[in-house]
């Protein structure tokens, strides 16, 4: 909290994560983000926390998720690299989830290199080769094309009210 006071940021608290959802009153906000948090919960807590979630956001209000990808290649690099984490997700599982729980919508996308130089356009360009190729060993294997599949280590879900 200090940190982020430092940098001019306010209204940043401490709290248990149930507990703050809780203080807030319903339909009262319009987007909630939850960077690597709901890998570290039991599948009884992400239902429940996508409950509490659903009931604070306003109507088409919109949670935004990024989270570990059980999907990729790479996901145990991720998933076993934290004991901490307690659950893995994929496109289908967070769906299914979170439709069960109310939300009108989830939409889900590859958490991929983001270009701000030389050597993360170069890091990208390869990305694309490196996920064309899942995409062959995908389609080789199972049929599927892969023109949806996620391969990054996380992903973003965007889920709407």
């Amino acid at each position: 909290m200090a940190k982020a006071a430092g940098l001019g940021i306010v209204g940043v608290t401490h709290a248990d994560l149930f507990d703050a959802l809780a203080t807030l009153d319903a339909v009262s906000k319009d987007v909630i983000v939850a960077f690597d948090v709901i890998e570290h919960l039991t599948k009884n807590e992400v239902l429940r926390l996508a409950e509490e979630v659903v009931r604070v956001l306003a109507p088409r209000g919109t949670w935004i998720i990024h989270t570990v990808n059980g999907e990729s290649p790479f996901f145990g690099r991720i998933r076993y690299g934290d004991f901490t984490h307690e659950n893995v997700f994929t496109r289908q599982s967070i769906r299914q989830a979170l439709l069960s729980r109310g939300f009108a919508q989830v939409k889900c996308f590859e958490d991929t290199p983001v270009i701000h130089g030389a050597a993360s356009l170069g890091r990208a360009a390869v990305w694309k080769l490196v996920r064309g190729a899942f995409r062959v060993a995908l389609a080789a294997e199972t049929g599927d094309r892969g023109a949806e599949a996620i391969f990054s280590q996380n992903f973003v879900t965007v889920a709407a009210k």
